[in-house]
């Protein structure tokens, strides 16, 4: 895997659909530096920074969560650095670290319904029989957060989105950047597809109005603005 370059200080480590590992960004301040995730697994957090070291950037001092979902944060095993997420992220993972996370408990936890079937088929590919540690979030905050980056502004806007319930993009506003995560994809009610209409309407109004140029998602390529404008309008007629 690549690491690749999306403006001057602002990279990513590309997805993997065969693991559901998700885009992994890099936002470079001066002294500082920014991750908008932490990935699937510590293995797959570990590559990634062995890309940054390659890029003789600094390991990111920072990791921003966009949502609570496994293949966004349990990266987060062995991090040493600071954590963040919405307080709705921070205290859904706390939910999960009441369940033992065995292999032979995952099949109960996703009969539950905390867990899709998708996700649960995914987990004991990257798992098999390696231990499942879920992550204690440092900071957590509601609405709107900004962050200093070295001299870099960076915006965690918590959104609502049709995929889950605790969404944050993140807005890079001199470089007219969006980090959309998981944000436009759908959310699984016994275990199919479905866009809520308001909340589907409500991320669209919300990445709508920043002037953004680039239109980044966690399992795509990133996108311009019209394309992004496309995806957002497609988004709508799911939701119809």
């Amino acid at each position: 895997m690549s690491f690749i370059k999306i403006e001057e200080g602002i990279y990513y480590y590309p997805f993997d659909d065969k693991y559901l590992r998700p885009n992994l960004f890099y936002i470079r301040g001066e002294g500082k530096s920014l991750a908008v995730d932490a990935g699937n697994s510590r293995k797959h957090r570990l590559e990634f920074f062995e890309e940054i070291k390659k890029q003789d950037l600094r390991e990111p001092d920072i990791i921003a969560l966009t949502h609570c979902h496994w293949d966004h944060t349990l990266g987060l095993d062995g991090f040493e650095g600071r954590s963040i997420s919405t307080e709705q992220s921070k205290n859904r993972l706390a939910e999960f670290r009441n369940f033992s996370w065995t292999k032979d408990s995952l099949k109960e936890i996703t009969k539950q319904g905390f867990m899709s079937k998708f996700s649960y088929l995914y987990m004991r590919k990257v798992y098999r029989n390696d231990p499942i540690h879920i992550p204690d979030i440092g900071e957590s905050y509601k609405g709107r957060k900004k962050l200093d980056v070295g001299g870099k502004i960076v915006e965690l806007i918590q959104t609502e989105t049709p995929h889950c319930e605790d969404s944050t993009i993140v807005w890079i506003p001199d470089q007219k950047i969006v980090i959309i995560g998981d944000g436009d994809y759908p959310s699984y009610k016994n275990n199919v597809e479905f866009y809520d209409k308001e909340r589907t309407l409500s991320f669209c109004k919300t990445v709508e109005s920043l002037p953004f140029e680039y239109y980044c998602g966690s399992h795509k390529r990133p996108l311009n603005r019209i394309d992004g404008l496309k995806q957002l309008e497609l988004l709508r007629k799911k939701a119809e």
